[in-house]
């Protein structure tokens, strides 16, 4: 006679290996952090060591390190890099536009110095006072021209990051079919429980992948070491910072830091990430200017629109509240530059060891992230105040 008892315990799929890493997106998408905005890329690894190339950065504005007069020929500028002859440039100072706009006419080969030709397309030549931006508009081309100099562009470089092996393992009494108020459902009452443990062991490995994504060190894998994925910090180093200095954010740091990001190249800034209390800070240094954004996406957090003060066109930040971020820090950065990279993606299959009074299974899943450019093109600012600033 068979053994009908058992039959009915085991699960329908005990030897089948089943991909699971669209419902573990699903899931990552509903988190309330980082890993819920980044981008998971379509191609695998195909190393341990994930080998990826940074992008071109070219910087489209500096500052004035002098005040200009109306009259004025040659600027004294913070960089050389944004510029070559022939660029058009116009000016901002505390946000505010000046008209007068200049062409580039030639470039000090060793100071940090522009000779320029003030009021180009008949705007009006005005005073241009020390510290203010000075932004490139457009780098026309004459006909039949030749190829620029590329000096100031930073060509491409190669960064790596390790994968890491995440896994979980969910277990299931076989008495359970004695159990009423499964959750889910299902004529199998251990295939119901069982998807449903392995829910909570993805939700578990989420939250170990997004602190990965945050705190990781950069470890390759060795016979006798796991190996562990760089994370978003180790990636700051070296790179970008502000000091705060036990101050609590407010806007002079915040300025400093989209300046160090747009001189190092940065394209844009749509994204600010930071624990609670510093969401609450930039909340009530910007008052009225946010604007609040609904996304059925997004669920467990407020997700907020910041206006920079940096006069870059269309420029707006989003304010990412993740609990497991450090209290006292706030990263700036484009999250089009972070995005994970799957080796194997997650899947599950069975583990239960043979004559055991249970089912089993093991979720595996093996991913790096890529970070590119992020020691020019991001900042960090650190050693920020956690007080809560006195609502407006």
């Amino acid at each position: 006679m068979a053994d009908t008892q058992n039959a009915q315990l085991s699960t329908s799929f005990t030897d089948i290996i089943r991909d699971v890493s669209d419902i573990y997106q699903t899931l990552v998408e509903q988190a309330p952090a980082l890993i819920s905005l980044v981008e998971v890329d379509s191609q695998l690894a195909v190393a341990h060591k994930h080998e990826y190339a940074d992008l071109s950065l070219e910087p489209e504005q500096t500052t004035l390190t002098a005040k200009a007069l109306i009259n004025a020929a040659v600027l004294d500028v913070e960089s050389k890099s944004p510029f070559e002859v022939g660029a058009i440039a116009r000016f901002e100072d505390k946000g505010l536009m000046i008209g007068d706009q200049v062409r580039v006419a030639s470039i000090d080969a060793a100071l940090n110095k522009i000779t320029v030709t003030r009021g180009y397309g008949a705007t009006i030549a005005a005073e241009i006072p020390k510290d203010a931006k000075i932004i490139i508009v457009t780098k026309p081309k004459k006909e039949a021209s030749d190829p620029e100099n590329t000096a100031n562009v930073t060509p491409p470089s190669i960064n790596w990051n390790a994968t890491e092996i995440f896994d979980g393992r969910a277990v299931v009494a076989r008495s359970i079919e004695r159990i009423h108020g499964i959750p889910g459902s299902s004529a199998n009452p251990m295939d119901a429980m069982m998807n449903f443990q392995v829910g909570q062991e993805m939700l578990k490995i989420r939250r170990r992948m997004n602190a990965a994504l945050i705190y990781g060190r950069r470890v390759q894998r060795t016979e006798s070491l796991a190996g562990t994925m760089g994370g978003l910090l180790q990636f700051h180093e070296g790179g970008n910072s502000v000091d705060g200095k036990g101050n609590p954010i407010n806007r002079d740091l915040l300025a400093d830091a989209f300046k160090a990001c747009f001189e190092g190249g940065a394209l844009e800034i749509n994204t600010a990430l930071c624990n609670s209390d510093q969401a609450i800070n930039l909340a009530r240094i910007w008052d009225a200017k946010l604007q609040i954004v609904r996304e059925d996406k997004t669920l467990g957090y407020q997700v907020l629109q910041v206006q920079s003060e940096l006069p870059m066109d269309g420029y707006v930040s989003r304010i990412v509240v993740d609990p497991a971020f450090p209290r006292n820090a706030l990263s700036l950065f484009d999250r089009r530059l972070i995005r994970m990279k799957p080796k194997r993606r997650m899947q599950d299959e069975n583990s239960r060891a043979p004559g055991a009074d249970y089912e089993a299974r093991r979720i595996l899943g093996e991913y790096t992230a890529e970070f590119r450019n992020w020691k020019k093109a991001t900042v960090l600012i650190g050693n920020l105040s956690t007080a809560r600033l006195a609502a407006k």
